[in-house]
């Protein structure tokens, strides 16, 4: 038998959806007040005996006198029992060790701080140059302008600020210069 769904009634109940009372499923507020007002009785409870059963004690304490920069360093007196074909201490009194001069050119080399230069711009106008200079002033830093020459002829006219001793102090600068609209700073 075929069933008309679409002309079917729900059958309502009397009480509308406005009525009915949503159901809490959380925990009254009361239940909530009365655990804290517990915890913290039983906390301070536990405090006051704690400080009441507690019994003044007098603690000895030894200052040792701090040994010298000599006694801390020296090598300890070996064992009666100990082997003594492990006596390096002697071996090792008397001898040097040469580093060879190209070592010692290197490790030079590698002190000396690699130095940061920022370029803002180059330009064929010493007016241009100028401008770019007086606008990275007004942001409170000091830009060189150096004039190069190309093989073709031309001069060109560069805007740099620096030198840094880190790479972190470059970016720090270039980072104030984009954010009053000076771009295209690059670190070399």
């Amino acid at each position: 038998m075929a069933r008309d769904y679409a002309k079917k009634t729900k059958k309502r109940n009397s009480t509308s959806r406005f009525d009915k009372k949503k159901k809490h499923n959380s925990i009254p507020v009361w239940t909530w007040i009365i655990a804290g007002l517990l915890v913290a009785v039983i906390s301070t409870v536990l405090v006051v005996l704690n400080l009441n059963s507690s019994e003044p004690q007098t603690k000895t304490v030894e200052i040792k006198a701090a040994p010298s920069a000599k006694s801390r360093y020296q090598a300890v007196p070996a064992d009666a029992d100990s082997d003594e074909s492990l006596d390096f201490h002697h071996l090792l009194e008397n001898k040097v060790v040469e580093v060879p001069k190209q070592i010692q050119h290197k490790s030079s080399k590698q002190q000396t701080k690699k130095r940061y230069i920022m370029q803002c711009g180059s330009f064929r106008k010493v007016s241009s140059a100028e401008s770019l200079k007086a606008r990275i002033a007004m942001n409170g830093f000091t830009a060189n302008i150096t004039a190069s020459i190309e093989k073709s002829g031309s001069k060109w006219f560069r805007v740099a600020l620096g030198p840094y001793e880190s790479k972190r102090m470059a970016e720090s600068e270039r980072h104030q210069l984009e954010r009053n609209n000076i771009n295209n700073c690059r670190i070399w």
